[in-house]
């Protein structure tokens, strides 16, 4: 009997059509399997890796959303390469686009700036391969963030111009060197020594370019200073000329000598000045001795010559206490007794009162207070010095007036500047106590 077939349903299949299906099926499996495992492992990556096909993004791993801010979804919308290249340069990556589909030499590594989705651009570095995606031909791109990169870049050119500037600063020859005697970095100073500029030396080895008879000395401070790990310094002299060099070592890690600066200053100036000095300093000490030897002379002669002023002063000194004893005496044996006569006299008061004066102010010259006075009070007029005297004396401004015949008021005046010049003003002190203290 043979089987009817129904219209409209699937035939079953045979052993060998299971067969085959189930064989794609387990190769379907492998192959998602297998593409799951280079997303997850393409995910990982720190750069950004994508498919361009006909200008247009098919596939983008998770950095480039991160990097870029553009979603799964923007690139199933058909987000399209341009869109992340500035108007300006999108004429020259089309180009570089096309001729790479074409099978055309193109540098597999290109940096541009790139657009993110906020607008803000991010320096990258590009490296794309043609693969085939979809059985067509298609561009497998890596897009790396080089912003550290440059900023690393950027900060060390600026470290070297400023290392640069910092050497070329300073009137030392100044360089850096391997312990093999490689030049590293060098001032301009230094390279015009050697007769070239810095780019010329940086990478050359100093040794050939030194004369002999300096090369072994140089190189025998150079291992001083890699063997002690120490600081060196010390003084060359070279064809007549004087430099101070310093040597100061360079650690690495493992507290070994990697290199070593160099600093050398001419000081031929300076060693002939020292020398210079030296000579004057020894004129100066045969002067000085010379100069000593005659003050000494002179000085026995002065001490010879104080000696006789000495004797002469003593001499003077008594003289001098014999007039005071011959004055004192006439005052007492004539003066005084004519004065006594004329106050048993008949006098007016304005008599009395100038005989009274006299007999005050001789008393005062012969006293020890009217020289002190004259000493301590050296600053008052001879009208104030009178007014002094009647006031220690105890007398009032008006008697004080009537006898200098002076107002009361120009009395008061004088009393006034003597408190000053004494340096009583404004204090509470009593004129004629402070005079009466003086004597």
């Amino acid at each position: 009997m043979t089987d009817k077939i129904a219209y409209g349903a699937r035939p079953p299949k045979t052993r060998e059509e299971e067969k085959d299906s189930n064989q794609l099926l387990a190769v379907r499996a492998a192959l998602h399997e297998s593409e799951e495992k280079y997303r997850k492992l393409l995910d990982l990556s720190p750069d950004s890796v994508v498919i361009l096909q006909d200008g247009k993004y098919q596939f983008a791993n998770a950095t480039f959303e991160s990097m870029f801010g553009y979603s799964q979804e923007d690139i199933d919308r058909g987000l399209s390469f341009f869109d992340l290249v500035r108007a300006e340069d999108q004429d020259m990556v089309r180009r570089r686009y096309e001729d790479r589909i074409a099978g055309n030499t193109v540098s597999r590594t290109f940096q541009i700036d790139l657009v993110a989705k906020d607008g803000t651009l991010t320096p990258c570095e590009t490296s794309a391969a043609l693969v085939t995606f979809n059985g067509r031909p298609a561009d497998l791109v890596f897009i790396r963030d080089i912003s550290e990169r440059l900023a690393a870049a950027k900060a060390l050119q600026t470290s070297e111009e400023t290392l640069r500037a910092l050497l070329d600063s300073t009137l030392d020859l100044a360089l850096l060197v391997d312990k093999e005697g490689t030049v590293l970095t060098i001032n301009s100073k230094a390279a015009q020594w050697y007769g070239k500029n810095p780019e010329e030396l940086i990478g050359a080895n100093l040794y050939p370019l030194m004369p002999p008879d300096t090369l072994e000395v140089r190189k025998l401070k150079a291992e001083e200073v890699i063997k002690t790990k120490q600081p060196l310094r010390y003084t060359e002299e070279d064809d007549g000329r004087y430099f101070d060099c310093s040597l100061f070592p360079i650690l690495d890690k493992a507290g070994d000598v990697k290199s070593f600066t160099v600093f050398v200053r001419d000081i031929t100036e300076s060693q002939q000045n020292h020398k210079a000095l030296q000579d004057v300093r020894q004129e100066l000490e045969y002067r000085v001795n010379e100069r000593t030897r005659e003050l000494e002379e002179k000085a026995q002669n002065l001490e010879e010559v104080n000696t006789a002023l000495k004797v002469l002063l003593k001499r003077l000194d008594e003289d001098k206490k014999t007039v005071e004893e011959k004055v004192l005496f006439n005052m007492r044996q004539l003066v005084e007794p004519i004065l006594d006569k004329l106050k048993s006299g008949r006098l007016t008061g304005r008599q009395k009162n100038l005989l009274e004066t006299l007999t005050s102010n001789l008393e005062e010259i012969i006293s020890p207070f009217a020289r002190r006075v004259s000493n301590s009070l050296i600053k008052l007029t001879p009208t104030e010095i009178q007014v002094a005297n009647f006031i220690r004396q105890g007398k009032t401004t008006k008697e004080i007036a009537e006898m200098l015949n002076l107002s009361a008021k120009t009395i008061e005046f004088h009393r006034d500047n003597i408190r000053t010049k004494i340096g009583i003003k404004n204090k509470k002190v009593n004129l004629r106590t402070y005079l009466l203290s003086i004597q």
